[in-house]
């Protein structure tokens, strides 16, 4: 855990996990200023990102550039993968 520098004002924690058996790291915010709020987050995101691992969930989704436009929110029929908008961020797997 760690607080970023160039947030000066109301720095929050936040996280980077490395999951066992999984590339890179992930990267979140812990939406707190405390310190034993930011490590109970930590250790729950841990938890869910490792239950992941074992059910062989995705944890990262591939980026979207190779989707095209025209297909978001719907199954491709060549590739049938699925990306729906939720929020500011775009969901996206493949069946």
């Amino acid at each position: 855990m760690y607080k970023r520098n160039d947030h000066k004002t109301r720095p929050k924690w936040t996280v980077r996990i490395k999951v066992p058996n999984t590339k890179g790291y992930v990267v979140k915010s812990t939406r707190t200023a405390d310190f034993d709020e930011g490590r109970r987050f930590s250790e729950d995101l841990y938890y869910e990102l490792e239950g992941k691992v074992r059910r062989g969930e995705v944890i990262k989704a591939p980026p979207l550039r190779g989707l095209p436009r025209s297909e978001y929110g719907t199954v491709s029929n060549s590739s049938e993968t699925v990306a729906i908008p939720i929020g500011l961020a775009w969901y996206v797997w493949s069946r």
